[in-house]
């Protein structure tokens, strides 16, 4: 008589763990011959260990900021070109300033408007290429991560010229050194308001 053996399917789970120690643990049932059964194909996708999140996120914030000169100058260049082509009667003021000097400040101010966008756009880009095969996972740490930052920055109000608040966003992070730091940073932070109070 045959002696039939129920085999468990292999499961995946992951640990709530602090931050900078994910700790995927893994059952795995095993054949009657002790090897190991092959993991299910249907494992849902594990989220992102938080040293690569925190590259990830520091990457697009790069991107981003680099994007601010380059769209700034761009934007300056088209209304120069723009502006430029404008029949300029030097009889004329525009607002009480003489022509040249309006649209000087105006090309200088759009330039403003170009740099100030530039972040979104770089970021926009970065995500269109590179951020859309992690984006699900990259938003379910980064949620996560500004819980964290919630849960531990200091309150604002107790700030001042000799005590200003460090990072309050949390957007120099870059690794879990940088982690740490900040956290250090928080509470000498409170100690420095608490002895001033």
């Amino acid at each position: 008589m045959l002696r039939t053996t129920t085999l468990r399917p292999a499961v995946r789970t992951a640990l709530p763990t602090p931050l900078g120690a994910s700790i995927i643990r893994r059952s795995v049932a095993t054949t009657p011959s002790g090897s190991e059964a092959p993991a299910s194909s249907t494992t849902p996708a594990q989220k992102l260990d938080w040293p690569t999140f925190l590259s990830l996120r520091q990457q697009c914030r790069h991107v981003g900021l680099a994007f601010a000169p380059i769209t700034g100058l761009a934007s300056m260049f088209a209304s120069f070109v723009v502006l430029g082509s404008q029949d300029i009667d030097p009889s004329q003021t525009i607002y009480g300033f003489d022509p040249f000097i309006a649209y000087g400040a105006a090309t200088v101010c759009i330039g403003g408007v170009g740099a100030l966008l530039g972040p979104a756009i770089g970021e926009g880009l970065w995500w269109m290429t590179k951020g859309r095969h992690v984006k699900a996972q990259m938003q379910a740490r980064q949620k996560e991560f500004y819980d964290r930052i919630k849960k531990h920055r200091v309150d604002a109000s107790r700030q001042s010229f000799a005590n200003p608040v460090p990072d309050y966003y949390g957007e120099k992070i870059a690794s879990l050194k940088g982690y740490r730091q900040w956290l250090r940073d928080q509470k000498a932070f409170r100690n420095k308001s608490q002895r001033f109070l």
